[in-house]
């Protein structure tokens, strides 16, 4: 969800010292609903690339390419919905590499980041067969 900067918005840039800005202002939802109404409509074209490179060279066992696609997916478009299918990827790139350990931790704190995420579920399964092949 974007939704239009308010009054108040701009008075507590004001506040901070911070320059208003010219225009509108969007922001984005936290729980990564940006992408659905994103201003820019090449937007979630551009995520959706950069996952599907990633997930291709995931598929092909290039774990490093694979892991470089997500986290570039991420910082470029870190409220989208995609970025939490990254974010999801990259602890499964822990599990092919043999560190259960470690991708147990990314999904807990994906569980614990993103409660209501419709990933939720999915991931809580990851988690568990992570700690049960960390033993």
């Amino acid at each position: 969800m974007i939704r239009k900067a308010t009054a108040i918005g701009a008075c507590l840039l004001a506040a901070c010292g911070a320059r208003a800005p010219v225009g509108p202002v969007y922001l984005a939802a936290p729980d990564g609903g940006a992408d659905d109404a994103a201003p820019d409509p090449g937007y979630k074209s551009e995520a959706q690339a950069m996952l599907d490179q990633g997930d291709a060279a995931l598929n092909q066992g290039d774990l490093d390419k694979a892991d470089n696609a997500y986290r570039t997916l991420m910082r470029s478009y870190v409220y989208s919905k995609l970025a939490r299918v990254a974010e999801v990827r990259l602890a499964d790139i822990l599990v092919k590499r043999g560190r259960y350990d470690d991708a147990a931790q990314a999904y807990e704190k994906f569980l614990h980041d993103h409660a209501s995420s419709d990933l939720w579920d999915e991931v809580k399964t990851k988690y568990e067969d992570a700690r049960a092949r960390e033993r």
